[in-house]
């Protein structure tokens, strides 16, 4: 059984019937996205294809953050951005 006790009563039929027939809010699946697109960058060797996902990763950062409402706060995804820029080695001979 989940843990729905942050969910008001009248609302817990209604998300079990969405939760049953696969949906997930916009926040979840972006989260998603955000985590796939981060997997691809830890093994993708092709430069023009990491920065391509670099962009979209920044992207639904940025739009995670705002449907959170809390998108000016910058300081704390400094730790995220940190370990992102680390696993992102640009090849200056793919480069030039």
């Amino acid at each position: 059984m989940t843990n729905d006790n942050m969910v008001p009563v009248e609302l817990r039929m209604a998300y079990k019937i969405l939760k049953n027939a696969g949906y997930l809010p916009p926040e979840i699946e972006t989260k998603k996205e955000i985590q796939q697109i981060e997997d691809l960058l830890a093994n993708c060797e092709d430069e023009r294809i990491r920065v391509k996902q670099i962009k979209k990763l920044n992207f639904l950062v940025l739009k995670l953050n705002t449907m959170k409402g809390d998108a000016a706060n910058i300081e704390g995804q400094e730790e995220y951005y940190r370990k992102i820029v680390e696993r992102i080695s640009v090849n200056k001979s793919n480069t030039e």
